[in-house]
């Protein structure tokens, strides 16, 4: 069930809320030259540093904080949340967690006690579970009359509508301690959203289909919530919500409380939710947890501007960067059969997502440049295959550990030194090609209207922009 986590937020000039970010951090120069000439000369140095670690096998070159705490702004009320904790007791949940404040007045979840591996850290009643039989029924009439085509319009009616209801809401106690305002991308200012779009092209026309469903939806109802209302339960869904058994997708009380560490490693694993049980449960995994000590989910390795424009918050730290495209890969982990040196390698399921090195839990998979060298090696093996008339030589490569590592090549002469020194530069040419989206062209120029909202939002979003080339 892959999470999407938590936001908050201000009201807007526009009718969209407009957005304010926990974030730590700011842009240190001033204007837009300024800003711009920063992140421009954080592009280049970028690709050289990426260039030079490829062809040098191994050198950091990013740099990174190393805090093992995220933030998610600022948490709900105490007094709400603790009425939820009671309410939910009352249906029958049993709950081994706690509402906490941690280093920097960071509010989270932690352990009631010391906690084994695989041990409960909740059992909620499906019943108190907000999805889609749990809707109210003339939203589900609304939806199924219109009918409701995009996937999350159904639950942000939902919860639109049970917050328009206030306390005749059966789940009352469960809206309550949602934020009332929202900062992640749905309220961002139109400048953002441009460079939102330079980020994840189509997402502006996807939103824009969502609210049109949305209000046609809405208007159906006997008594409509307000417009303003559809745009925060739309964001409730964006951050809060888990997919579901059935490609749906629920919000889940308590669950959504949990802050996201960026190592997945330090994380619990996502809600679990037994149908026939009528139960869901949220469990330790395979880590000890102690008691006092905060518990996290991980929602993804996302990078800082992803986290922005999903969550409305950044990670101080956080050693994820952008994924970089490799289509010769890509095309052979998509391939029908798959390639035999696909299995042999390990490469299902291999991105290449750029990295720091920092300090990682016991067996997360680390590593000490941009790309683990797993990675690498799928990428060299995919170019081996594309440039090869014959499976043989990607045998031969496998057989004599050519792509195990790259600690064999040498200064000048063989043939395997040479296959890896072309593949490496073709790494470093597309992580130069990434890093050119924000130096040129549109992304250039969604930079300079961010640089001219001149709101700490929009300093964020281009020091995550920053954190992206750097």
């Amino acid at each position: 069930m892959p999470k999407k986590t938590k936001t908050s937020a201000k009201a807007s000039e526009n009718g969209m809320p407009k957005g304010q970010t926990a974030v730590q951090g700011s842009l240190h120069t001033s204007g837009m030259i300024g800003a711009i000439a920063a992140v421009i000369g954080a592009a280049s140095v970028a690709w050289w540093m990426h260039s030079r670690w490829f062809i040098a096998q191994g050198r950091d070159q990013t740099r990174a904080q190393t805090s093992e705490l995220s933030t998610t702004g600022a948490h709900e009320s105490d007094v709400a949340v603790e009425r939820l904790l009671s309410h939910l007791k009352g249906r029958g949940a049993s709950l081994a967690l706690n509402p906490s404040t941690f280093d920097a007045g960071l509010r989270g979840v932690a352990a009631d006690v010391n906690m084994e591996p695989g041990s409960l850290l909740a059992t909620l009643p499906l019943s108190e579970v907000f999805y889609n039989e749990t809707l109210a029924p003339e939203v589900r009439a609304a939806c199924s009359s219109l009918p409701c085509t995009k996937g999350r319009v159904l639950l942000a009616l939902g919860v639109a509508y049970e917050r328009a209801r206030g306390k005749s809401s059966p789940f009352v106690h469960f809206m309550d301690t949602l934020p009332k305002e929202v900062n992640n991308f749905v309220a961002w200012p139109w400048p953002l959203l441009q460079l939102m779009e330079a980020s994840m092209p189509g997402t502006q026309s996807f939103l824009a289909m969502e609210m049109r469903e949305l209000k046609g939806a809405n208007a159906l109802l006997e008594f409509p919530v307000g417009e303003s209302l559809l745009f925060w339960g739309l964001a409730m869904v964006q951050t809060r919500a888990f997919g579901t058994w059935n490609g749906g997708e629920a919000l889940i009380p308590v669950a959504g409380l949990f802050n996201h560490h960026w190592d997945p490693g330090r994380a619990v694993p996502m809600p679990k939710c037994d149908l026939a049980a009528r139960k869901c449960h949220l469990r330790t995994g395979g880590r000890r947890v102690a008691a006092g000590e905060q518990v996290f989910f991980h929602y993804r390795p996302w990078s800082n501007l992803q986290l922005l424009i999903r969550y409305g918050f950044a990670v101080p730290g956080n050693p994820w960067g952008p994924d970089v495209k490799f289509p010769v890969l890509a095309a052979a982990l998509e391939a029908v059969p798959l390639p035999s040196w696909v299995a042999k390698l390990g490469c299902q399921g291999v991105t290449l997502k750029l990295r720091a090195r920092t300090k990682w839990a016991a067996g997360s998979e680390a590593c000490d440049g941009p790309l683990p060298t797993k990675a690498v090696s799928c990428v060299r093996a995919a170019l081996g295959a594309n440039e090869s008339s014959n499976v043989g030589s990607i045998e031969d490569m496998l057989t004599t550990g050519e792509l195990n590592g790259l600690e064999h090549l040498r200064a000048a002469g063989d043939a395997a030194t040479a296959r890896a020194r072309t593949a490496l530069a073709a790494i470093a040419g597309a992580c130069a090609q990434a890093a050119s989206r924000w130096t040129e062209g549109e992304g250039l120029e969604a930079l300079t209207g961010a640089v001219n909202v001149g709101t700490s939002l929009a300093q964020a979003v281009i020091e995550a922009v920053k954190h992206e080339l750097v």
